[in-house]
Formats: C-alpha cells, structure tokens, sequence
C-alpha cells in the first residue's frame, strides 16, 4: 500500500505503535488518541513544512494532512480528529472500521441484545468495568489470531488448497504469505485499552450514538467536518457493511462517500484484489482533494 500512494505521488508516514505486552496493560485509549497521535500528526506536520520550506514550496497548505486508518485504526483516526477539532485534517479514509458495533454479524446482534440488562444491572450493584484491574482485559496476539480465525474457518481451511493450486502464481504465493503472517503473528491488545473497547463501544456502542467518552471529556463526532470516504467489505464477517456505514451519520461532514469493495475483514485492506479496489478506489478519491499533498513528478 505504501508503494502503491508513492507511485501516485505522496508522501506517507506510518504510526508504529510498538509491540505491547503485559506489562503494556495500562495503555488506553487515552494515550493512542490525547497523547501519542497527535504527537504523531505534529511530527508529520513538522518534518512536511520544514522539508517543503528547504526546497522553497513555501505554502499555507504544508502543514495539510489525509490521514488513513484500517478497522481499529480507523477508530483512532476519527477519534482524534473529534478531539482535537484539527483543521489541518483535510480528508480521513476509513478501511472496514466498525463504527457501530452492534451492527457488526452475530457478535454484534449478542452484544446488542445483553448490553441493556448488563448496563441495567452495573448501575444496581454500582459495579463497572472501568473499575476491574485491567491486566484482566490483557488479550495476546495468540488469542487475537484465534479469534480471527474462528470467524471462518473453513477458509482456513481451503486457503491451503488453493495455494497449492496456485504454487505457480509468484504474487499470490508471497500475498499468501503475508495474509498467513498476519493472522499468526498479530499484536497484544493493551488491557485498559480493551477494557475501554468493552465498555464503550461493545456495551453502550457510543460511536454509533455521535460520541466517544475520552479521559473526562465527552467528544463528539460532529466534530469532524473533513472530508471522509468508509469503506467496507463485501464479504466482512467481523465488520458488517451497516457497522462501517454509520461512520457517514456520525460527522458533520458535507463531503463523505461510503464504498462497499470486495473482501474479507483482511483481504480488503491488503489482498490480492485489493489494488484493484481499495487502493485504488483511496487514491481516485484522494485525487482533487488532495492535490496539493502530491510531490512534485
């Protein structure tokens, strides 16, 4: 993907948010979204204008940023750009990003269902997730892959036969590879920052009601007037089409696009059919709303 925007002319910067572990357990949404993103944003709007002022394209536009998130990601994304109201954000990208979770296939539906009675009985016994020791929310990249996993298994399944089948293809053996990669070496998820996934977006689902509970603040997607495109996959089985949708209804944005390309959960951010259809549907988009991002040819 980092290849595919540089071809196109622009200049990327990715977020590396390190490889958390138990002892990593009190990170929350609070630090990815109030400290280290806009730490991140700042840097990339630092290095831009100082690099752009070095060769004399000295413009009110350098410190202009597009910022591009895939499923949780993209949750960041459009949480911090609800609470630091940056105007230098001119466009948000969102992949397969479930901004309503109870819209998202079984699991949403479960979650839907016991989230009235569970919030009902919290407030009886004064008893709250918030409140529980966070190193019990702690989940391992081990169990994530699981989890993935589960929610198709047969593909697990038949992904082996079609490799073999496909010995011969050179891209679609290294795509295998990568895509196998991923789902067997992903990332701890800090325990404050599920705990926080728990209960605000699984149980009282604040995004899909216009807002996200950060720290002390209250903050609200209306906030975001950049411009947006969500995109979704055909065949998502973690992040249904209605979930990533509801991103549209939330800002207060007046250009927003909402594009459903083909894919799974994974396959839609980096499969093989994704340059065809994600990447490129980003950078059809991106063209003539971000003109001025572009390097120079």
């Amino acid at each position: 993907l980092v290849k595919y925007l540089l071809a196109h002319g622009y200049r990327v910067f990715l977020v590396d948010w390190g490889e958390p572990d138990p002892s990593h357990a009190h990170l929350s949404l609070e630090n990815y979204v109030l400290e280290w993103l806009p730490q991140a944003v700042a840097s990339v709007k630092a290095y831009s204008t100082g690099l752009n002022d070095a060769q004399g394209k000295v413009s009110d536009q350098n410190s202009k940023v597009s910022m591009l998130g895939y499923c949780m990601g993209g949750l960041l994304t459009l949480m911090y750009a609800a609470s630091s109201c940056d105007r230098d954000v001119c466009n948000i990208v969102t992949v397969a990003s479930p901004v309503d979770f109870h819209a998202s296939g079984a699991h949403g539906k479960v979650m839907k269902v016991i989230s009235g009675p569970l919030n009902g009985l919290g407030r009886v016994t004064r008893l709250s997730l918030s409140k529980l020791n966070p190193m019990l929310f702690h989940t391992t990249g081990e169990r994530l892959s699981w989890m993935f996993k589960m929610t198709n298994p047969l593909a697990n399944v038949t992904s082996y036969f079609d490799l073999l089948l496909n010995m011969a293809d050179r891209d679609y053996v290294a795509t295998h590879m990568t895509m196998s990669r991923w789902f067997n070496e992903m990332l701890d998820y800090p325990g404050a920052t599920m705990q926080n996934i728990l209960a605000k977006m699984w149980l009282d689902n604040q995004m899909a009601r216009g807002y996200v509970g950060l720290g002390v603040d209250k903050i609200e997607l209306k906030n975001i007037r950049c411009n947006l495109l969500s995109l979704a996959g055909s065949n998502d089985r973690i992040v249904g089409i209605r979930s990533a949708r509801r991103a549209l209804d939330v800002v207060a944005s007046e250009d927003k696009v909402f594009e459903v390309v083909p894919g799974g959960h994974a396959g839609v951010f980096a499969g093989a059919k994704a340059p065809a259809n994600t990447w490129s549907s980003v950078v059809k988009w991106l063209e003539g709303r971000s003109s001025w991002i572009k390097e120079e040819k």
